[in-house]
């Protein structure tokens, strides 16, 4: 019993000083350093909690028990306190926004001293050996390290102390505790005050320590907020972002090189919602790594990769794409991706408005190749594809019905009136599409420096029905809202069009920015529509006509100009809508874009995840079976000696056929003996506890407890000296199998 005692009291001390470690840490990001003592408290009491259960064994089954029932009681009571803990959860793991750590730090921090409370004393188990507690103190270098704080270098003392007490009793299972802590507290002084306060000057590791970190947040951990792409950075918003239009000087500066056999659209920014003067974008706000296998399948529906390649009629063309100038840290790139490959350290993301965009501004250099489908409505056999597509799958998703066809309530009959006359009558979608485009381009003429609009207009309004004239955010900004008054999805689009000379080279420059309209149609996918006369940028000021011009009444002029009170707007039931479409919905979104950072998800508590409840049960169970089947746990409440030597030697032989020395059936423990004589240790080290064994089972001899304790010792021995892999096999084979843990 006192042998007993005096390894639980080691237990409890190893245990302590891990949660110490981790708790250090836990409270200073969570910014509630003042909680540290409470969380130290409270998991000693666990530890001492466990270790009384531990001792006592009737106990511990009544202890079991009755935190089964207090768990089930917990969450029955305070379902919506877990609702919203997994909740942050989640909005944690998508935005990794500190706010939400201020709002959730009194749950995470109850939910951390659970987790810390039981990982501190699993790791710390004489069972478990020195390498899970290693991999605790590594886990905590790479935090100290990832802080950049010099002080945090002292919450790795105590797990420090902790791995050498656990890596010197594993080593010498008889050695005193007693004399090894006080070596392991003077090693572990010593080496975190031999570490330089200013750190070692070696400038070339510390960049590339600097660049191994940056990455590591770069890919696992990215939530800066970042520049989006605007054409204002080309002079394209004079009257500030919130304006569309006004009068523009674009410069000729070299923006980009590209490599590309045929013109092709680069697409920098997407916006969803149409507020009356600009655009908007609702739908980006997550982030997702492009080169995450998880994200595979959002991101083929995200850029039409699942849809119909249709090489019959266009096939994949690859683009090099090279920075000259500085930019936001958008990527310039073709909506139909089919292969992305980034050079240096970009790394990509994307997002739900199919934006791709890395981790940082552009620099000149920068650059990236890319495959993808170039289509758009000009390529030819379009409308049949289309219709061919539509056959196979003629539904819209329900997302893009709902970000991509809505308008605001102060636009008035006669704008949905005009859409409805200039897409004519013919009910194909394409055909529609074709049309506006064919409209705004023969009946409105381009301009760099427009009649005024007045901020009390509606933008588009007065470009149709007043101004009649405009430049390419003009053209893109009417045919969206025109096509989205007629029911098909369409959204607004911003960037670069590269038109290459006759070697294949593409010198984009400021005068090449432009603004285009991309349309959603069933089992095809988004296809680009620009409405520009001349395409907008092939002449700073191409000849544009008047023909066709609807005429404006009085009362049109600014009669579309938004209101207090939105009007209902009708829409023609005579005209054919698309299938899968519906009429826009006139409630305007209000959610601001993501221009500068990432808007967390406002909580959502309609309903509990109890999956993860069920998985969260699912692996306690596992563990809870792990800890009852392994061997120290089995004999620990065995009755006699006997029993605990027959589970000791059950055990020894399962680890023996793990190093290649399996038992046959047939075999005897005296021939098993016989071919361990030549082996090196450990394996020659089992052979006197086996001669001791066979005495045991075969001359009926009584076992006593150094029988037992030898048997233990060398299973520990053997257990030490697997290799990782082999543990967890040898675990999972107990833990799986019921007969795998039965006596001998």
């Amino acid at each position: 019993m006192k042998a007993r005692l005096a390894e639980s009291f080691r237990h409890f001390i190893l245990a302590l000083l891990t949660a110490v470690s981790l708790s250090v840490p836990a409270v200073h990001f969570l910014h509630v350093p003042r909680a540290l003592p409470a969380c130290i408290l409270a998991e000693a009491m666990l530890f001492l909690l466990l270790i009384v259960l531990r001792l006592t064994p009737w106990l511990s089954r009544l202890g079991i028990g009755a935190a089964a029932a207090a768990a089930i009681f917990l969450i029955w009571q305070h379902m919506s306190l877990l609702q919203d803990f997994f909740q942050a959860v989640r909005l944690f793991a998508l935005h990794g926004s500190g706010i939400l750590l201020s709002l959730y730090a009194d749950m995470f921090l109850f939910f951390c001293v659970l987790f810390i409370g039981f990982l501190s004393y699993a790791v710390t188990s004489r069972v478990s050996g020195a390498m899970p507690a290693g991999l605790v103190f590594v886990f905590l270098v790479l935090l100290v390290w990832q802080s950049r704080e010099p002080r945090m270098l002292f919450c790795l003392i105590p797990q420090m102390i902790a791995v050498l007490v656990i890596f010197s009793l594993s080593l010498q299972p008889s050695a005193a505790s007693k004399g090894v802590f006080p070596v392991a507290l003077l090693l572990s002084l010593l080496c975190i005050l031999a570490v330089p306060r200013e750190g070692i000057g070696i400038p070339a590791l510390q960049e590339a320590s600097e660049n191994l970190r940056q990455r590591i947040m770069d890919t696992l951990f990215f939530t800066e907020p970042r520049n989006v792409f605007s054409l204002s950075q080309e002079g394209y918003y004079p009257q500030g972002a919130g304006q569309l239009g006004g009068d523009v000087h674009p410069e000729d500066h070299l923006v980009m090189t590209v490599h590309t056999p045929r013109s092709v659209y680069l697409r920098g920014a997407i916006r969803n919602t149409y507020t009356g003067h600009t655009w908007t974008d609702t739908t980006g706000g997550r982030r997702y790594l492009w080169i995450a296998s998880r994200w595979s399948t959002l991101r083929e529906t995200t850029f039409d990769s699942a849809l119909p390649l249709a090489e019959d009629i266009l096939s994949p063309v690859t683009l090099s794409i090279h920075m000259e100038a500085c930019s936001a840290s958008s990527l310039f790139v073709p909506q139909r991706i089919r292969d992305l490959r980034v050079s240096g350290s970009l790394i990509p993301y994307f997002n739900l408005s199919s934006e791709v965009f890395v981790t940082h501004d552009l620099l000149p250099g920068d650059s990236w190749n890319v495959s993808a489908l170039l289509y758009s409505a000009d390529t030819p056999g379009m409308r049949e594809l289309l219709q061919a597509c539509a056959l196979e799958d003629n539904t819209i998703p329900a997302s893009v019905v709902r970000d991509y066809t809505a308008l605001p309530d102060h636009l008035k009959e006669p704008l949905y009136t005009l859409a409805h006359q200039l897409s004519g009558t013919s009910g194909n979608p394409f055909d529609q599409a074709m049309a506006l485009q064919t409209a705004l381009q023969t009946g409105y003429r381009y301009t760099l420096s427009p009649a005024a609009i007045a901020p009390e207009e509606d933008f588009v309004s007065a470009f149709l029905f007043r101004t009649q004239e405009g430049y390419c955010t003009y053209f893109a900004s009417a045919m969206t809202v025109l096509a989205r008054a007629i029911g098909l999805p369409s959204r607004y689009v911003e960037g670069y069009v590269a038109r290459p000379d006759s070697d294949g080279v593409a010198y984009v420059t400021g005068l090449q920015a432009h603004a285009w309209c991309e349309v959603y149609f069933p089992g095809f996918g988004w296809l680009t529509f620009d409405p520009t006369p001349g395409l907008g940028r092939d002449t700073l000021n191409p000849a544009g006509t008047s023909q066709n011009i609807p005429e404006a009444s009085p009362d049109d002029t600014n009669a579309n100009a938004p209101q207090a009170t939105p009007t209902p707007t009708p829409v023609p039931e005579a005209t054919p809508m698309p299938k899968g479409t519906e009429t826009p919905d006139p409630s305007p979104a209000s959610t601001p874009p993501e221009l500068s950072q990432n808007p967390p998800d406002a909580p959502n508590r309609s309903a509990f995840p109890w999956w993860l409840l069920l998985l969260f049960l699912l692996l306690a169970a596992l563990l809870l079976r792990l800890l009852i089947v392994m061997p120290p746990f089995m004999a620990r409440h065995a009755s006699s000696d006997e029993e605990r030597c027959r589970i000791y030697l059950r055990a020894i032989l399962q680890l023996l056929a793990l190093f290649g020395v399996p038992r046959e059936e047939t075999q005897s423990l005296r021939q098993l003996n016989q071919l361990l004589q030549g082996e090196p240790p450990p394996l020659s080290e089992v052979c006197p506890v086996l001669d001791r064994a066979e005495s045991l089972l075969y001359a009926q001899r009584t076992p006593q407890a150094t029988d037992a304790t030898a048997l233990h010792a060398i299973y520990l021995r053997l257990y030490h000296a697997l290799s990782v892999l082999r543990k967890i096999r040898f675990c999972a084979r107990r833990a799986l199998s019921p007969r795998s843990a039965r006596m001998l």
